[in-house]
């Protein structure tokens, strides 16, 4: 960029020779044709040339420089340009002309900035990229999404988030978490198009910019991203990790903003993270309204627990002679009337958040101080997150357990099958943590994920639940009988115990007992009920007495498959 001068310029004093050979700077002399009459040792080396006598200024200030130099010259008699000589050489050339006996000269001052020009760099580059990757930042996507916008060509946004990134961070630290995150932008640039712009919002948050193409070649896209991020990603100390993608997907359209296309691409993710993640989701106006229904229930959720309105239902689990095991903490919530404020509801918008850890304890903790108002004998089932597991959780049980004086070998932790198929070995060592301090795991919900029966083997667990919709088909659908068999025979293969859910009907009981379940649970029995109701419920179960069911709203009743987060 030329910055004219003040008009004409001083003419340089009559004798400057010897100030002009000595300088430290570049200083060159030019005839009428502005080719070199004399130039210093500092100019030459600074070029690397041995002699500039009979150049011409465009060997001084560059091809490209030239013409612009040559302009400013001719329009205001000095000009001052900034010039990049090689990829790591910049200088600053001040040309002034004057006249000299009737003869016009031209003084040309060159100046080594190279330092002010690369700081000048770093901080352009540190405004518009993100120090921890190196992607474009913010500022860059709303500029060039902004650009996209004016022009009216079709694209894509992609909005990207990790499942579950908290938890590295909480378990295995910052540094780790920031591994994870450089190794995940490497493999996005790997996976996209050339040409399209990925940037980092920041945390965990990751956005890819496609333009000049349709809403299938997107998805295309998102997959490819997904199948690059689907390998482990092993940390500097070996530690691998998984690192799970939750991608919303937003066309652009006529009129749009970039305010609303970043807000619906990520209302999609969401989508996609409620769907199970490792996936995607392409948004539409039906999608927002979702949204917005469940951060108003997961901001009501947070209130109730705040004031105290949830509250535990408990059904038992009955062995193969009647009697009356165990019984398993349901979560209720009576003070809404949003029909999703149902157990599985509930849920599925907790683990979408922090929400599900506060709720989660709440659960842990009120479940535990029931415990010991029931009899002795009598064990607690209680739901844990996969979410939940992390290092600081087993110390949190073992904190509890020894606070309200909870014998452990009374206390079962159930652990939902999609825990299953993330990281088994991950897995593994957090249900042996568990399983140290005395108390009993299982593996709720078995059969509708992706855990195989090998799986079985590699978890430190006591007993397996058998999903309810393998449950309902039985005695009469031969696939549900030898899934229900498979697992069975399996789990006593590894000395486990096999419970039946949601058994409802008499036939359905007899034929899981006779498949080797050797627990059942469900309405055949008797549905969750308030901890009062069920205590009078196994003390006449116990003397062998007629059980008198509490009636309840069937909307005010969990399923049996439907668990809490607790």
């Amino acid at each position: 960029m030329v910055t004219p001068g003040p008009p004409g310029g001083s003419p340089p004093p009559p004798d400057f020779s010897a100030a002009f050979s000595r300088a430290a700077s570049g200083f060159a002399l030019l005839n009428d044709d502005l080719r070199v009459l004399s130039a210093n040792d500092a100019l030459c080396g600074l070029l690397g040339v041995e002699s500039l006598v009979g150049a011409g200024l465009d060997d001084c200030a560059g091809p490209e420089s030239f013409d612009e130099a040559l302009r400013g010259l001719q329009r205001a008699g000095v000009v001052r340009v900034d010039v990049q000589l090689r990829a790591d050489r910049w200088v600053h050339l001040v040309a002034s002309r004057y006249v000299d006996g009737g003869q016009a000269r031209t003084l040309l001052h060159v100046e080594d900035v190279t330092a002010r020009k690369l700081e000048e760099q770093r901080l352009n580059h540190q405004a518009n990229h993100d120090g921890l990757t190196g992607l474009a930042n913010h500022l860059v996507l709303h500029a060039r999404l902004e650009q996209v916008l004016s022009a009216g060509f079709p694209a894509a946004l992609l909005f990207l988030d990790l499942d579950r990134f908290k938890l590295v961070n909480d378990s295995l630290g910052h540094a780790a978490g920031d591994q994870l995150l450089r190794q995940v932008a490497r493999r996005i640039s790997e996976a996209v198009r050339p040409g399209d712009l990925v940037s980092r919002l920041g945390g965990d948050e990751f956005v890819v910019l496609c333009e000049r193409l349709g809403e299938q070649e997107a998805c295309a896209v998102a997959g490819r991203i997904v199948s690059q991020l689907r390998p482990p990603v092993v940390l500097d100390d070996g530690v691998p990790l998984v690192a799970v993608p939750s991608i919303g997907i937003r066309m652009t359209t006529a009129g749009d903003t970039v305010a609303a296309v970043v807000r619906d691409a990520d209302t999609a993710m969401y989508a996609a993270k409620a769907a199970g993640g490792n996936g995607c989701a392409v948004f539409t106006t039906d999608l927002r309204t979702e949204v917005v229904r469940r951060h108003l229930l997961e901001l009501a959720l947070r209130a109730a627990l705040e004031r105290d309105e949830l509250w535990l239902a408990y059904q038992p689990i009955v062995d193969g002679l009647g009697r009356v095991g165990a019984f398993e903490a349901l979560l209720r919530w009576t003070g809404s009337e949003d029909p999703k404020a149902a157990p599985v509801g509930l849920i599925a918008v907790a683990e979408q958040s922090d929400l599900v850890h506060d709720l989660g304890n709440w659960v842990l903790g009120r479940t535990l101080r029931d415990a010991t108002r029931w009899a002795p004998d009598v064990s607690v089932h209680v739901n844990v997150s996969p979410r939940q597991l992390v290092p600081s959780f087993t110390a949190r049980v073992a904190d509890q357990l020894a606070r309200l004086r909870v014998d452990p070998a009374r206390v079962c932790l159930e652990i939902t099958e999609s825990a299953v198929g993330a990281n088994v070995d991950e897995l593994a060592t957090h249900l042996a943590d568990l399983r140290a301090l005395g108390v009993r795991l299982a593996i709720d919900d078995f059969g509708v994920g992706a855990a195989s029966l090998t799986y079985l083997t590699r978890l430190p667990v006591h007993d397996v639940k058998i999903d309810r919709s393998f449950v309902r088909g039985l005695p009469d659908d031969p696939g549900s009988a030898a899934i229900v068999s498979g697992v069975s025979g399996m789990a006593h293969a590894y000395g486990l115990r096999v419970v039946a859910e949601g058994v409802e009907t008499s036939r359905q009981l007899a034929s899981a007992r006779s498949l080797g379940c050797a627990m059942t649970q469900g309405y055949l029995h008797a549905p969750a009920m308030p901890l009062a109701d069920a205590r009078r419920w196994a003390a006449r179960s116990a003397r062998g007495g007629h059980v008198v069911v509490p009636p309840a709203p069937r909307s005010a009743i969990a399923p049996e498959g439907h668990r809490t987060a607790g």
